[in-house]
């Protein structure tokens, strides 16, 4: 729609009746060619039959035509289009009337600038509810409804000089058909039974936001809540007559608070990368604060500000995901339910070797030496047959009231016995386990079958360790008398060499204490040979010893 207004402003004829127009050139002469050409613009193929209407307007209002346009045409295909007013008299208007037939509500009323270029050249640039327009920026007014089915939009462009990319000639307003956006909003393609297609734009008629507001130029800046609008009015679907019923055809179809339908801010406002800012919130609510799903994307063109959302209901768009929750749930539990119904008999059956194993080590054997009266548990071993007996019994089941009573009425034992007792009670040999055929030979049979040959193994290292124990014991009895007898002769030993040790050195200390008091040469000279004599025996004495050693 775009392309082909702005092709229209490019046609030869019409540029050069306005380029003698701004040299002052007013006549209707100078209009003939460009009027035949503008109609032209109407004919032709589909793309043109979207065309229905167009006029030209002069550079500014300071011209010989003021404020009005200088030439018009509607198509022959527009001539049929009720507009939705009447004449004074109640006469229907039909678009391209002479006097009302050109709707006020998509033609824009300019306030024009002049910027100066250079010296020689001026610039102008038109202004229109606070929005630019020049050779970078085009206007698109509507949609305006003609009635239910059928809408009007306006672009508005500049007329720029074939010759030159910054002289404006003039203005160009041109009324399409819009029933290319209205396809895109009454489209139900894929959109399943509650989808709706909607369009959204600001609540302004020059259909764009201010500098600063959308996503690639707030700058992640805080924003102050803006109001926006239905461009169009939603299509209706069945079974969902009241959604979004204030804004039907023929309703009041008021502007709302972007924050009252969180994904139409959120699609504006923040950038996530996507082509045309397009995402999704798959659990959120519209304006009238009913549960939905969206997904949304801004319209790419600088043209407009526009945003199309397609919503389902939350209960549709949850539908499918709520019954796959509901097989995996049930696939769990039913599953679950199977392992347990078939688990329990498998791992019962399955375990049987190993309770057989555990049976065999709480079925202890008693060994040799060991009495009943140690309370140890009955066992069976060899060929495998149980012993049964009551107390037996009464050890494999008693509990703990019935060891208290035992207990209590055991007889008591001294410390000494009581701590052979324990270690008796601690001592046990692990009985065999009851083989049978196997039509599987698996690690459990191996392991059963490792089990009665340790089994066999410990009762006959036992039995052998009873007899080294016994002949260890009658060594030591040995070891220990010799051990006796050698004491003894080392004490008779060291009584003797005593007594012989002191007897010297006893006569050499009395000596000694004599010649201290002696003062005759031949009494001291006798006893000096006396104490030689006993430092010699001692001598012998220590000699003999160590050598003896």
């Amino acid at each position: 729609m775009q392309s082909s207004v702005k092709s229209t402003a490019t046609r030869v004829l019409i540029q050069s009746s306005l380029q003698r127009y701004n040299n002052g050139n007013n006549t209707a002469a100078n209009w003939v060619r460009a009027q035949t050409d503008l109609a032209a613009v109407f004919q032709g193929d589909q793309q043109a039959a979207l065309l229905l209407q167009a006029q030209v307007f002069p550079i500014n209002n300071t011209g010989l035509a003021g404020d009005g346009s200088v030439i018009n045409c509607t198509g022959s295909s527009a001539a049929s289009i009720d507009l939705p007013y009447n004449y004074p008299n109640g006469t229907p208007v039909t678009l391209g009337d002479p006097q009302y037939g050109f709707p006020p509500a998509l033609y824009p009323n300019f306030t024009f600038v002049d910027i100066q270029i250079n010296s020689t050249f001026n610039k102008t640039i038109a202004f229109f509810d606070g929005r630019t327009i020049d050779t970078n920026n085009d206007l698109l007014l509507g949609p305006w409804l003609v009635n239910e089915t059928f809408s009007l939009v306006s672009i508005t462009t500049p007329i720029i000089n074939n010759t030159s990319s910054i002289d404006i000639l003039g203005w160009l307003t041109v009324v399409v058909d819009g029933r290319l956006i209205k396809s895109v909003v009454d489209a139900i393609e894929g959109l399943d039974q509650s989808g709706v297609t909607m369009l959204f734009g600001p609540n302004n008629v020059t259909n764009k936001f201010p500098n600063g507001v959308l996503y690639n130029s707030n700058h992640g800046e805080a924003l102050r809540d803006e109001s926006v609008r239905f461009l169009l009015p939603p299509t209706e679907r069945p079974g969902n007559p009241d959604r979004h019923s204030a804004h039907a055809y023929g309703a009041t179809d008021p502007p709302f608070d972007w924050t009252k339908f969180i994904a139409i801010k959120t699609g504006f406002t923040e950038d996530n990368g996507a082509a045309n800012n397009a995402g999704s919130l798959i659990s959120t609510k519209n304006e009238d604060g009913a549960a939905v799903a969206v997904g949304y994307a801004v319209v790419n063109t600088n043209l407009v500000d526009w945003m199309v959302i397609v919503e389902q209901t939350h209960t549709e768009v949850w539908g499918p995901i709520v019954h796959l929750r509901n097989l995996i749930i049930a696939c769990v539990f039913g599953t679950m339910g199977g392992m347990l119904v078939l688990a329990f008999p498998v791992a019962h059956f399955s375990s049987r070797p190993i309770r057989r194993l555990r049976d065999a080590t709480r079925k202890s054997v008693t060994p040799l030496g060991y009495g009943p009266e140690d309370e140890s548990i009955g066992s069976y071993h060899g060929d495998g047959t149980e012993n049964d007996d009551a107390a037996t019994q009464i050890a494999r089941k008693e509990g703990f009231m019935e060891q208290l009573k035992r207990l209590s009425t055991r007889q008591k034992l001294t410390k000494a016995e009581r701590k052979e007792e324990a270690r008796r009670r601690q001592f046990r040999i692990p009985g065999k386990v009851k083989d049978r055929k196997h039509l599987i030979h698996d690690e459990l049979t191996d392991l059963t079958q490792t089990f009665n040959e340790m089994s066999d193994e410990l009762m006959m290292q036992y039995e052998k360790l009873e007899e080294r124990v016994q002949q260890r014991t009658a060594e030591l009895e040995l070891s220990k008398k010799a051990a006796e007898a050698a004491n003894e002769s080392k004490t008779l030993f060291i009584a003797n060499i005593s007594h012989e040790l002191k007897t010297p050195l006893n006569g050499i200390l009395g000596m000694c204490a004599v010649c201290m008091s002696e003062d005759d040469p031949v009494k001291l000279k006798r006893s000096l040979g006396i104490i030689y004599k006993s430092g010699d025996l001692l001598l012998n004495l220590l000699t003999d010893l160590l050598t003896f050693r």
